[in-house]
């Protein structure tokens, strides 16, 4: 990248790529059952 800008991607960028294709609310589904509290 002689010469070249590179930037971060923005947040909806990120969550886009993140997703992989899926709309479930969780990357696990779309609940949270208490074996997955913290």
């Amino acid at each position: 990248m002689a010469g070249g800008r590179a930037e971060l991607p923005s947040e909806a960028e990120r969550e886009y790529a993140c997703r992989a294709g899926s709309d479930m609310v969780f990357h696990w589904g779309d609940a949270i059952d208490p074996g997955q509290a913290n």
